[in-house]
């Protein structure tokens, strides 16, 4: 998903409803630093 257009939980919840045989990572930088330049 694109960053801030979905959130990583609703992403989540659909792929366990839909048992899936996916993996799911977020990008942690996003997460911890968010837009920040430079990180």
């Amino acid at each position: 998903p694109v960053a801030g257009a979905l959130a990583p939980s609703e992403l989540a919840e659909w792929i366990l409803a839909d048992r899936l045989p996916v993996r799911f990572q977020l990008q942690l930088h996003k997460v911890l630093w968010g837009g920040e330049a430079g990180r």
